[in-house]
């Protein structure tokens, strides 16, 4: 499968370059991108057969500015209720569905550095 999404280069929407590289037990995926108020944008994705961590690097030079800004990377991952996954919220572990809040969203979640899944 990875040597199916390694296969070349293509471009990712307008300004946008995406490449892929896969190694002996390494899968990166790299994109160099243009957005407004970014003078420079590249992230990489890397993932290791033998590291059950999602490496991403982000570098970024935004436009002076003097209003505050933030940057937020979504991803998506199965997880269900009783399967042991955990994510952090203003620097607390949260159990998904076990220690969130009544009526709090089920589908989308907020991370500040932890997401875990175990099962």
């Amino acid at each position: 499968m990875l040597g199916a999404l390694a296969a070349g280069s293509r471009a990712c929407g307008q300004g946008a370059e995406l490449r892929r590289k896969v190694d002996e037990g390494s899968f990166r995926l790299v994109r160099e991108l243009q957005a407004p108020g970014v003078l420079y944008m590249r992230e990489t994705l890397r993932l290791d057969a033998d590291d059950p961590l999602i490496r991403l690097r982000a570098e970024i030079e935004l436009l002076p500015d003097p209003v505050p800004q933030s940057v937020y990377y979504g991803f998506f991952a199965r997880a269900q209720c009783g399967m042991g996954t955990a994510f952090d919220s203003a620097g607390i572990a949260i159990k998904l569905d076990e220690d969130q809040l009544p009526g709090s969203c089920r589908n989308w979640v907020t991370a500040g550095k932890l997401c875990s899944h175990v099962g």
